[in-house]
Protein backbone atom coordinates (compact mmCIF):
# COMPACT_ATOMS: atom_id res chain seq x y z
CA UNK A 1 0.00 0.00 0.00
CA UNK A 2 2.70 2.38 0.74
CA UNK A 3 4.49 1.45 -2.11
CA UNK A 4 1.24 2.46 -4.14
CA UNK A 5 0.48 6.11 -2.85
CA UNK A 6 4.46 6.79 -3.53
CA UNK A 7 4.15 5.63 -7.31
CA UNK A 8 0.50 8.25 -6.90
CA UNK A 9 2.18 10.83 -5.23
CA UNK A 10 4.88 10.82 -7.92
CA UNK A 11 2.42 10.86 -10.94
CA UNK A 12 0.83 13.68 -9.05
CA UNK A 13 3.33 16.02 -8.20
CA UNK A 14 4.70 15.39 -12.00
CA UNK A 15 1.14 16.38 -13.35
CA UNK A 16 1.94 19.23 -11.44
CA UNK A 17 5.08 20.24 -12.86
CA UNK A 18 4.17 19.81 -16.27
CA UNK A 19 0.82 21.95 -15.26
CA UNK A 20 3.44 24.67 -14.03
CA UNK A 21 5.52 24.96 -16.89
CA UNK A 22 3.15 24.43 -19.55
CA UNK A 23 0.41 25.94 -18.43
CA UNK A 24 -2.39 23.86 -19.35
CA UNK A 25 -4.10 21.33 -17.25
CA UNK A 26 -4.81 22.76 -14.27
CA UNK A 27 -5.42 26.44 -15.17
CA UNK A 28 -8.93 27.74 -13.79
CA UNK A 29 -11.18 28.27 -16.34
CA UNK A 30 -13.60 31.27 -16.23
CA UNK A 31 -17.05 29.36 -16.58
CA UNK A 32 -20.03 30.44 -19.14
CA UNK A 33 -22.25 33.09 -18.22
CA UNK A 34 -26.10 33.37 -18.46
CA UNK A 35 -27.54 36.52 -17.87
CA UNK A 36 -30.79 36.07 -15.75
CA UNK A 37 -33.33 38.56 -16.12
CA UNK A 38 -35.65 38.82 -13.26
CA UNK A 39 -38.87 40.68 -13.42
CA UNK A 40 -41.28 41.47 -10.56
CA UNK A 41 -44.95 42.16 -11.61
CA UNK A 42 -46.82 43.32 -8.07
CA UNK A 43 -49.66 45.48 -6.31
CA UNK A 44 -48.22 48.03 -4.60
CA UNK A 45 -49.22 49.63 -1.15
CA UNK A 46 -52.01 51.91 -2.94
CA UNK A 47 -53.66 49.40 -5.01
CA UNK A 48 -51.81 49.69 -8.77
CA UNK A 49 -50.14 47.20 -10.21
CA UNK A 50 -46.17 48.31 -10.89
CA UNK A 51 -43.57 46.15 -12.29
CA UNK A 52 -39.57 46.46 -11.52
CA UNK A 53 -36.74 44.49 -13.52
CA UNK A 54 -33.38 43.14 -11.70
CA UNK A 55 -30.71 40.80 -13.59
CA UNK A 56 -27.87 38.66 -12.28
CA UNK A 57 -24.99 36.56 -13.99
CA UNK A 58 -24.83 32.76 -12.85
CA UNK A 59 -22.31 29.84 -14.32
CA UNK A 60 -23.74 28.00 -17.26
CA UNK A 61 -25.50 24.49 -15.57
CA UNK A 62 -26.97 26.12 -12.84
CA UNK A 63 -30.31 25.14 -11.47
CA UNK A 64 -33.10 27.91 -10.76
CA UNK A 65 -33.37 25.85 -7.29
CA UNK A 66 -29.21 27.25 -6.70
CA UNK A 67 -30.33 30.31 -8.27
CA UNK A 68 -33.69 30.71 -6.18
CA UNK A 69 -31.82 30.13 -2.64
CA UNK A 70 -28.88 32.08 -3.17
CA UNK A 71 -30.47 35.55 -5.02
CA UNK A 72 -31.50 38.47 -2.42
CA UNK A 73 -34.69 38.59 -4.02
CA UNK A 74 -35.84 42.26 -4.29
CA UNK A 75 -39.05 41.93 -2.28
CA UNK A 76 -36.84 40.44 0.12
CA UNK A 77 -34.10 42.73 0.81
CA UNK A 78 -36.21 45.96 0.29
CA UNK A 79 -35.76 47.20 -3.03
CA UNK A 80 -38.86 46.82 -3.65
CA UNK A 81 -40.24 50.09 -1.27
CA UNK A 82 -43.56 50.33 -2.43
CA UNK A 83 -44.89 46.76 -2.21
CA UNK A 84 -48.62 45.78 -1.00
CA UNK A 85 -47.40 44.09 2.82
CA UNK A 86 -50.45 41.16 2.11
CA UNK A 87 -48.14 40.29 -1.51
CA UNK A 88 -47.77 36.20 -1.69
CA UNK A 89 -44.65 35.75 -4.10
CA UNK A 90 -45.17 32.03 -4.05
CA UNK A 91 -46.49 32.28 -7.92
CA UNK A 92 -43.11 32.20 -10.17
CA UNK A 93 -43.33 32.36 -14.33
CA UNK A 94 -39.73 30.59 -15.84
CA UNK A 95 -39.16 30.99 -19.30
CA UNK A 96 -42.58 31.34 -19.81
CA UNK A 97 -44.02 28.19 -17.49
CA UNK A 98 -46.09 29.19 -14.66
CA UNK A 99 -45.54 27.46 -11.58
CA UNK A 100 -47.52 27.93 -7.99
CA UNK A 101 -44.71 27.21 -6.05
CA UNK A 102 -40.50 27.69 -7.26
CA UNK A 103 -40.09 24.39 -5.82
CA UNK A 104 -41.88 22.92 -8.86
CA UNK A 105 -39.12 24.08 -10.96
CA UNK A 106 -36.47 24.01 -8.43
CA UNK A 107 -34.30 20.93 -10.60
CA UNK A 108 -34.37 22.99 -14.51
CA UNK A 109 -31.32 24.23 -15.65
CA UNK A 110 -31.63 27.33 -16.33
CA UNK A 111 -31.06 27.99 -20.03
CA UNK A 112 -31.14 31.16 -22.84
CA UNK A 113 -35.12 31.49 -23.54
CA UNK A 114 -34.28 31.35 -26.98
CA UNK A 115 -32.61 32.19 -30.52
CA UNK A 116 -33.40 35.00 -30.17
CA UNK A 117 -33.92 36.00 -26.60
CA UNK A 118 -30.25 35.38 -25.18
CA UNK A 119 -31.29 35.54 -21.88
CA UNK A 120 -32.78 33.45 -19.10
CA UNK A 121 -36.22 34.60 -17.79
CA UNK A 122 -38.16 34.26 -14.76
CA UNK A 123 -41.34 36.46 -13.26
CA UNK A 124 -42.09 36.75 -9.76
CA UNK A 125 -45.91 37.84 -9.03
CA UNK A 126 -46.42 39.47 -5.45
CA UNK A 127 -50.39 38.46 -5.88
CA UNK A 128 -51.95 39.55 -2.40
CA UNK A 129 -55.41 38.22 -1.29
CA UNK A 130 -58.51 39.79 -3.34
CA UNK A 131 -56.63 39.77 -6.86
CA UNK A 132 -55.58 36.98 -9.50
CA UNK A 133 -53.22 36.97 -12.31
CA UNK A 134 -54.15 38.11 -15.94
CA UNK A 135 -52.87 39.24 -18.93
CA UNK A 136 -53.09 42.27 -21.81
CA UNK A 137 -53.37 41.59 -25.95
CA UNK A 138 -52.81 44.44 -27.94
CA UNK A 139 -53.29 45.30 -31.68
CA UNK A 140 -52.68 48.58 -33.38
CA UNK A 141 -53.60 49.79 -36.62
CA UNK A 142 -52.93 52.48 -38.52
CA UNK A 143 -55.37 53.95 -41.22
CA UNK A 144 -57.04 50.59 -40.55
CA UNK A 145 -54.74 48.44 -41.35
CA UNK A 146 -52.68 45.75 -38.85
CA UNK A 147 -49.14 46.98 -38.04
CA UNK A 148 -48.87 45.33 -34.53
CA UNK A 149 -49.87 42.94 -32.22
CA UNK A 150 -49.00 40.45 -29.48
CA UNK A 151 -50.07 38.92 -26.25
CA UNK A 152 -48.99 37.96 -22.78
CA UNK A 153 -48.21 41.12 -20.89
CA UNK A 154 -49.50 40.12 -17.47
CA UNK A 155 -50.74 42.63 -14.72
CA UNK A 156 -52.63 41.53 -11.40
CA UNK A 157 -56.65 42.02 -11.20
CA UNK A 158 -59.07 42.49 -8.69
CA UNK A 159 -61.23 39.45 -7.79
CA UNK A 160 -64.00 42.28 -7.05
CA UNK A 161 -64.19 43.52 -10.46
CA UNK A 162 -66.13 40.88 -12.27
CA UNK A 163 -64.65 40.06 -15.27
CA UNK A 164 -65.78 42.41 -18.38
CA UNK A 165 -67.40 44.67 -16.09
CA UNK A 166 -67.19 48.36 -16.30
CA UNK A 167 -64.97 48.89 -13.09
CA UNK A 168 -62.36 46.07 -14.41
CA UNK A 169 -62.28 47.48 -17.53
CA UNK A 170 -61.52 50.73 -16.03
CA UNK A 171 -59.02 49.60 -14.06
CA UNK A 172 -57.04 47.34 -16.95
CA UNK A 173 -57.11 50.74 -18.43
CA UNK A 174 -55.66 52.47 -15.66
CA UNK A 175 -53.06 50.03 -15.33
CA UNK A 176 -51.86 49.76 -18.82
CA UNK A 177 -49.37 52.57 -18.84
CA UNK A 178 -47.04 50.46 -16.55
CA UNK A 179 -46.03 48.91 -20.32
CA UNK A 180 -44.28 51.39 -22.35
CA UNK A 181 -44.71 49.15 -25.52
CA UNK A 182 -48.15 49.34 -25.47
CA UNK A 183 -48.56 52.84 -24.09
CA UNK A 184 -46.25 54.65 -26.96
CA UNK A 185 -48.70 53.63 -28.79
CA UNK A 186 -51.26 54.59 -27.05
CA UNK A 187 -49.76 58.29 -26.79
CA UNK A 188 -49.15 58.84 -30.22
CA UNK A 189 -50.88 61.96 -31.10
CA UNK A 190 -54.30 61.55 -32.50
CA UNK A 191 -54.57 57.66 -31.03
CA UNK A 192 -57.70 56.52 -30.05
CA UNK A 193 -57.54 53.03 -28.09
CA UNK A 194 -60.02 51.28 -26.08
CA UNK A 195 -59.49 48.10 -23.42
CA UNK A 196 -62.60 45.67 -24.02
CA UNK A 197 -63.08 41.85 -22.52
CA UNK A 198 -63.19 39.37 -25.27
CA UNK A 199 -63.74 36.20 -23.56
CA UNK A 200 -66.10 33.91 -24.52
CA UNK A 201 -67.85 31.87 -21.50
CA UNK A 202 -66.31 28.44 -22.65
CA UNK A 203 -63.38 29.94 -21.83
CA UNK A 204 -63.49 29.51 -18.14
CA UNK A 205 -61.50 32.31 -16.16
CA UNK A 206 -59.01 33.65 -18.85
CA UNK A 207 -58.65 37.17 -17.88
CA UNK A 208 -57.02 38.31 -21.29
CA UNK A 209 -57.90 42.13 -21.68
CA UNK A 210 -57.33 43.17 -25.39
CA UNK A 211 -56.00 46.79 -26.29
CA UNK A 212 -57.02 48.07 -29.77
CA UNK A 213 -55.48 50.86 -30.37
CA UNK A 214 -56.18 53.61 -33.41
CA UNK A 215 -53.47 55.56 -35.47
CA UNK A 216 -54.13 58.24 -37.72
CA UNK A 217 -53.08 57.73 -41.32
CA UNK A 218 -48.72 59.49 -41.55
CA UNK A 219 -48.59 59.46 -38.15
CA UNK A 220 -45.25 58.18 -36.38
CA UNK A 221 -45.84 54.77 -34.83
CA UNK A 222 -43.67 55.89 -31.20
CA UNK A 223 -44.33 58.94 -29.47
CA UNK A 224 -41.07 60.74 -28.32
CA UNK A 225 -42.71 61.94 -24.86
CA UNK A 226 -42.30 58.39 -23.27
CA UNK A 227 -39.58 56.05 -23.22
CA UNK A 228 -38.60 54.21 -26.37
CA UNK A 229 -36.47 51.80 -24.78
CA UNK A 230 -38.63 48.87 -24.74
CA UNK A 231 -39.66 49.54 -28.18
CA UNK A 232 -35.95 49.93 -29.17
CA UNK A 233 -35.10 47.05 -27.86
CA UNK A 234 -37.61 44.75 -30.01
CA UNK A 235 -35.14 44.74 -32.99
CA UNK A 236 -35.72 41.49 -34.46
CA UNK A 237 -39.38 40.62 -34.84
CA UNK A 238 -39.81 37.08 -35.09
CA UNK A 239 -42.54 34.12 -34.44
CA UNK A 240 -41.79 34.12 -30.65
CA UNK A 241 -41.92 37.89 -29.78
CA UNK A 242 -44.85 39.31 -32.51
CA UNK A 243 -48.04 38.45 -32.72
CA UNK A 244 -48.61 39.17 -36.49
CA UNK A 245 -45.28 37.52 -37.59
CA UNK A 246 -46.77 34.91 -35.88
CA UNK A 247 -49.90 34.70 -37.77
CA UNK A 248 -47.93 35.00 -41.05
CA UNK A 249 -45.71 32.04 -39.93
CA UNK A 250 -48.41 29.95 -39.77
CA UNK A 251 -49.80 31.21 -42.88
CA UNK A 252 -46.54 29.83 -44.56
CA UNK A 253 -46.57 26.31 -42.89
CA UNK A 254 -50.19 25.96 -43.96
CA UNK A 255 -49.27 26.44 -47.64
CA UNK A 256 -46.02 24.22 -46.87
CA UNK A 257 -48.25 21.64 -45.56
CA UNK A 258 -50.74 21.39 -48.43
CA UNK A 259 -47.55 21.64 -51.30
CA UNK A 260 -46.48 18.21 -49.03
CA UNK A 261 -49.95 16.60 -49.41
CA UNK A 262 -50.48 17.24 -52.84
CA UNK A 263 -47.20 15.95 -53.95
CA UNK A 264 -47.89 12.61 -52.00
CA UNK A 265 -51.61 12.26 -53.49
CA UNK A 266 -49.81 12.80 -56.68
CA UNK A 267 -47.23 10.04 -56.45
CA UNK A 268 -49.63 7.80 -54.79
CA UNK A 269 -51.90 8.18 -57.61
CA UNK A 270 -49.11 7.12 -60.23
CA UNK A 271 -48.60 4.00 -57.48
CA UNK A 272 -51.70 3.43 -57.73
CA UNK A 273 -52.18 3.81 -53.89
CA UNK A 274 -53.92 6.25 -51.46
CA UNK A 275 -51.99 8.83 -49.84
CA UNK A 276 -52.34 8.84 -45.91
CA UNK A 277 -53.25 12.67 -44.79
CA UNK A 278 -51.44 13.70 -42.43
CA UNK A 279 -52.77 17.29 -40.49
CA UNK A 280 -51.17 20.24 -40.15
CA UNK A 281 -49.08 20.16 -37.18
CA UNK A 282 -48.65 23.95 -35.32
CA UNK A 283 -46.99 24.55 -32.20
CA UNK A 284 -48.21 27.92 -31.21
CA UNK A 285 -45.64 28.41 -28.06
CA UNK A 286 -47.04 31.21 -25.56
CA UNK A 287 -49.93 32.54 -27.86
CA UNK A 288 -53.47 31.24 -27.74
CA UNK A 289 -55.31 32.30 -30.58
CA UNK A 290 -55.63 33.18 -34.59
CA UNK A 291 -57.34 35.56 -36.44
CA UNK A 292 -59.67 35.32 -38.71
CA UNK A 293 -57.47 35.16 -42.00
CA UNK A 294 -55.45 31.88 -40.40
CA UNK A 295 -58.77 30.15 -39.38
CA UNK A 296 -59.71 30.63 -43.15
CA UNK A 297 -56.16 29.39 -44.98
CA UNK A 298 -56.97 26.48 -42.71
CA UNK A 299 -60.53 25.78 -43.03
CA UNK A 300 -60.23 26.17 -47.31
CA UNK A 301 -56.78 23.60 -46.86
CA UNK A 302 -58.86 20.44 -46.69
CA UNK A 303 -56.65 19.01 -44.01
CA UNK A 304 -57.35 18.11 -40.50
CA UNK A 305 -55.41 19.99 -38.25
CA UNK A 306 -53.26 19.57 -35.04
CA UNK A 307 -52.29 22.38 -32.69
CA UNK A 308 -50.58 22.04 -29.97
CA UNK A 309 -50.41 24.83 -27.09
CA UNK A 310 -49.32 26.44 -23.28
CA UNK A 311 -52.09 27.74 -20.89
CA UNK A 312 -51.26 28.46 -17.64
CA UNK A 313 -48.69 25.95 -16.52
CA UNK A 314 -49.41 23.35 -18.95
CA UNK A 315 -49.47 22.04 -22.98
CA UNK A 316 -52.77 21.00 -24.72
CA UNK A 317 -53.27 19.78 -27.58
CA UNK A 318 -56.85 20.42 -30.00
CA UNK A 319 -57.38 17.97 -32.92
CA UNK A 320 -59.30 19.33 -35.63
CA UNK A 321 -61.18 17.67 -38.58
CA UNK A 322 -60.68 18.59 -41.98
CA UNK A 323 -63.31 20.25 -43.64
CA UNK A 324 -64.88 21.83 -40.23
CA UNK A 325 -66.29 24.94 -40.19
CA UNK A 326 -63.71 27.16 -38.37
CA UNK A 327 -65.18 30.78 -39.78
CA UNK A 328 -68.13 30.12 -37.52
CA UNK A 329 -66.11 30.53 -34.03
CA UNK A 330 -64.80 33.59 -34.91
CA UNK A 331 -65.84 36.66 -32.72
CA UNK A 332 -66.92 40.15 -33.69
CA UNK A 333 -63.20 41.29 -33.03
CA UNK A 334 -61.59 38.89 -35.89
CA UNK A 335 -60.48 36.31 -33.54
CA UNK A 336 -61.11 33.04 -31.93
CA UNK A 337 -59.00 31.24 -28.39
CA UNK A 338 -57.98 27.90 -28.25
CA UNK A 339 -60.19 27.27 -25.13
CA UNK A 340 -63.07 28.17 -27.77
CA UNK A 341 -61.26 25.34 -29.97
CA UNK A 342 -61.06 22.78 -27.05
CA UNK A 343 -64.95 23.57 -26.00
CA UNK A 344 -66.31 22.72 -29.82
CA UNK A 345 -63.24 19.77 -31.30
CA UNK A 346 -62.25 18.50 -27.57
CA UNK A 347 -58.53 18.61 -26.21
CA UNK A 348 -55.78 16.68 -24.68
CA UNK A 349 -53.48 17.63 -21.47
CA UNK A 350 -50.46 17.03 -22.57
Amino acid sequence: MKTIKKVLGGLFALALMVALFTGTGMEARAAEQIEVEITYIYVDNNGNNAIYIDSENVDAGTTWGSFFSSYAKCYENGTISNANAGNNWNTVSVQNTLYNDISQCSGNPITKFNSYVDVALVTFYGIPTGYRHGFYSFQALKNGEHIDSGTGWDFLVPTANEYGSEAAIEYAKDNLRMYDYIWNYCNVPGATWEVTAPRTPSQGQWDGYLVTINLPAGSSTKNSDTSDKNIEKQEVQTPENNYGVFQESVKQSVDTAIAAATKAAQEAAVAGKTADVKPVAIDTGVWISFKGDVYKKLQDSGLPVQITFFYKGARYRVDIPAGADLMSLVDENGYCGFLNLMAHFGGTKL
